[in-house]
């Protein structure tokens, strides 16, 4: 007992020799005042033991420390997944690794400015606060740790006067940053640097560390030839920091490599954007009186060759030429006068579209473009001008028709002059009998078997006027007279295709407008593909097309009332539908087409998928292929509500029928963006009740091998276009009626035989309700449709019927954007 007491005694008088009891501060002496007390020496370690813990004091820790030298900044991975530590660094350069030290950062500092305080306000005379100043003395001049690998971790002090440093955690991850920046780690750097500012974004050095890690990454960026990613960082860094070394510098360089990369590519705006983004971080840059002056020399040279392409007779040429040096450099006073003129002469509509006309794709129907260039290169005698609850026609080459012998004559009388704006020449009554005959003549390559059935014999009466003798009174002369008129003089057509690449077609006038005219209207149309709608909404926002025939529901939402462009909606809403194949298992078996039908919600895929923010009345859901408003739909026929059970125990049943499996079926779609979340929606939905759909890719060799399509039409008359639609044949036969059921060709002939409008519309609600009931079709819903322009186009009716309704009296008057980009 008597040794173990001499022991413990012997080991405090040691730690006591180690430390002095500490001495009162002088009123008002300053924080870096040395203390004046025994220090350690240099080879003893400044560590002490809390003399408050209980316990036995472990006299181990305070020997064999490591120098600085010998230490090494902790990996990434440490820091990120290790125990937090902090290095207190001693004046031997010795190192102390701790757990966290409060308070931090600036832990020294901060007892230096607390010790300050508490000298300069005095020693109190009370015996009791005198002894709370005393300790409050001692603990201010030391700095409590705690050992990070004992199993109690006992904390130990050590006198401030002995620190040289303290790197805490925090410091330690941007000195291992640091390192990673000069190593081009640049993502794990980042990484550290982010985590910091998740603990402390206010810690000293971390700003410093984020501009260099920004400046270091942006330079390799750019020796990797990504000099946009390059500027973009470093004007991000010039938001933080505008005198950061040489940054002016390498936006400079950054600048002049894109415009010239964007000049060569003729991408003129981009390079503008560049031109002005540099002018805005570095005013005095001295590049940019050079760029400026290349800009104007080059709008100047494509304005030359405007004018020149004018001088010769090529007018086209002209104005295009005049747009790109108003793209060049839009500010210049002689590139605008020239420019209206030019533009004004040969109005250029330039429309942005998914697909151009004409292009392959892997769908058995035409696509809108399709439609569009069809419209535009054919004439038709008698075309749907309005739509209320039935199809209104118009007649652009027909003066006069007017009905004889109580319905079964048609007396036509031909226009023999035109507008100057029409783009038309007159037609004869024997080029128009000739077109009767053609498609009349059973052996004829234009023959129209349907057409043949109405009409008996076509008599031409005076040169521009002849008579129609029909086999029975049909219900609309017009509706069965809609027909395509063709010729192979160029001339007969309304607009003629002159250009074509993979991403663009031109229409240009079949007949151009005379030269002195009082006002000059679309000479040209111009349809430039996208790859998705977003980016044919950008590019209408850029300036760079003034016309979008399709407009989303959801874009039309966003954009009406503006400023600058207007929104129209189509009298006539476009339905969308899966139509299946007649000879696919699904054409075949009513199960199958009821089980898809079961099996998707489509109110909940209208709302979310196609709607998304736009307003509810924009889309309905449907079980016509007509619109509602049309006399041809049945009010009274009811929707369906959607049942996963009743979808699964229909393909059960179909399965069992078809042999115990079911193939794969090939989904024919257009290859819209848009389009791939509702039919991705559909797929899954389907095959939760055990129907297996795969969608034909557009790469497809084999489009005509379908079971089902996504269709989407706007159907306005009921009398000629249900039969086209049914037996998805361009033209009427009765041919084709062979591969539908045979209840649906006695309903078709009975509609067909319909004597006037009441027996008509009853065998149409007949039909839509035998239709829906056997699932023949599955309409899904129907969307209002939209077009969009800038206001600069004129001429557009209020509530167009087609794309280019009347496109010939429309003006595109002088405009380019001017904006800074």
């Amino acid at each position: 007992m008597a040794r173990l007491l001499f022991s413990v005694l012997i080991l405090f008088w040691f730690i006591s020799s180690l430390f002095a009891q500490p001495k009162l501060p002088q009123e008002n002496s300053p924080p870096e005042s040395p203390d004046s007390q025994q220090e350690p020496s240099d080879n003893e370690i400044p560590l002490t033991p809390n003399m408050k813990a209980e316990g036995e004091e472990d006299t181990s820790r305070v020997t064999d420390l490591p120098l600085l030298e010998e230490m090494q900044i902790p990996s990434a991975s440490e820091l990120l997944t290790g125990q937090k530590v902090d290095w207190i660094i001693l004046d031997n350069q010795r190192v102390v690794v701790s757990r966290p030290i409060k308070p931090r950062p600036r832990t020294l500092e901060i007892q230096a400015e607390k010790l300050f305080e508490l000298r300069t306000a005095g020693i109190p005379g009370n015996p009791a606060k005198r002894e709370a100043f005393e300790e409050q003395i001692y603990e201010l001049r030391r700095i409590r740790g705690g050992f990070i690998d004992a199993v109690e971790a006992p904390e130990f002090m050590i006198l401030t006067s002995r620190i040289d440093k303290i790197w805490h955690h925090e410091d330690l991850l941007l000195r291992r940053a640091d390192i990673l920046m000069d190593q081009k780690k640049y993502p794990e750097a980042y990484e550290l640097l982010f985590t910091l500012q998740n603990i402390d974004s206010d810690w000293p050095g971390l700003a410093e560390a984020h501009h260099r890690l920004i400046f270091l990454n942006a330079s390799q960026l750019l020796e990797t030839g990504e000099a946009q990613a390059a500027f973009t960082q470093w004007g991000q860094l010039h938001s933080l920091d505008p005198d950061y070394p040489e940054l002016s510098e390498k936006l400079t360089i950054a600048a002049s490599i894109i415009i010239d990369d964007s000049i060569e590519h003729k991408e003129y705006r981009k390079s503008r954007h560049f031109l002005h983004r540099l002018q805005s971080l570095v005013p005095s840059a001295p590049a940019i009186q050079s760029l400026t002056e290349r800009f104007q020399t080059l709008s100047e040279s494509l304005l030359n060759e405007a004018i020149g392409a004018s001088e010769s007779g090529d007018q086209r040429a002209a104005v295009l030429f005049a747009r790109e040096a108003a793209t060049v450099w839009p500010k210049s006073r002689r590139v605008r006068e020239t420019f209206d003129t030019f533009a004004e002469n040969y109005q250029i509509l330039r429309v942005g579209v998914l697909h151009p006309a004409g292009v392959s794709h892997a769908n058995p129907f035409p696509t809108r473009s399709d439609l569009r260039a069809e419209y535009l290169k054919s004439r038709k005698l008698f075309e749907v001008q309005s739509f209320d609850d039935s199809a209104h026609y118009r007649a652009s080459l027909v003066e006069q028709w007017e009905p004889t012998e109580l319905g079964r004559n048609l007396d036509i009388r031909l226009k023999t002059a035109f507008r100057y704006w029409s783009s038309q020449r007159p037609l004869t009554a024997i080029e128009l009998a000739e077109q009767f005959h053609r498609q009349l003549a059973a052996g004829s390559p234009d023959y129209n078997e349907r057409l043949s059935g109405f009409v008996k014999r076509v008599q031409v009466l005076e040169p521009y006027r002849l008579e129609i003798e029909f086999r029975r009174t049909p219900l609309s002369p017009e509706a069965v007279l809609s027909l395509e008129l063709s010729g192979s003089n160029p001339d007969s057509n309304w607009f003629q295709e002159i250009s074509r690449s993979a991403s663009d077609v031109s229409f240009r006038r079949s007949i151009p407008e005379p030269q002195e005219v009082p006002q000059r209207h679309v000479t040209e149309i111009r349809e430039q593909a996208y790859p998705n709608r977003e980016e044919i909404l950008r590019a209408m926002f850029r300036g760079e097309i003034d016309y979008i025939p399709d407009l989303p529901v959801h874009h039309a939402a966003a954009v009406d009332n503006k400023d600058h462009w207007w929104v129209r909606r189509y009298q006539i809403p476009e339905t969308h539908v899966l139509q299946f194949h007649t000879t696919s298992l699904l054409g075949q078996s009513n199960e199958l087409r009821r089980a898809l039908l079961f099996a998707i919600d489509r109110k909940q895929l209208l709302a979310e998928k196609v709607l998304r923010e736009a307003p509810a009345e924009f889309g309905r859901l449907t079980t016509s292929v007509f619109p509602q408003k049309s006399r041809a739909f049945n009010p009274l026929v009811s929707d369906i509500s959607p049942d996963p059970l009743v979808a699964r125990s229909l393909t059960l049943a179909a399965q069992k029928t078809a042999g115990g499996k079911l193939p794969v079926f090939r989904l024919a779609a257009p290859h819209d963006s848009n389009l791939q979340p509702v039919l991705k929606q559909m797929i899954d939905d389907w095959k939760r009740v055990g129907i297996t759909v795969e969608v034909i890719s557009s790469d497809d060799q084999e489009p005509e091998n379908w079971d089902l399509a996504y269709r989407v039409v706007s159907l306005s008359e009921p009398l000629s276009q249900l039969w086209p639609f049914l037996t998805m044949k361009r033209h009427s036969r009765v041919a084709d009626l062979q591969i539908l059921p045979g209840w649906l060709r006695q309903e078709l002939i009975q509609l067909e035989l319909a004597t006037n409008w009441n027996d008509a519309r009853q065998q149409l609600h007949k039909l839509h309700q035998a239709l829906w009931s056997e699932v023949f079709y599955l309409p899904l819903w129907e969307l209002e449709r939209f077009s969009m322009a800038r206001r600069h186009l004129t001429g557009i009716p209020d509530a167009p019927l087609t794309p280019y309704q009347q496109v010939n009296r429309w003006v595109v008057n002088p405009w380019y954007d001017q904006s800074i980009p």
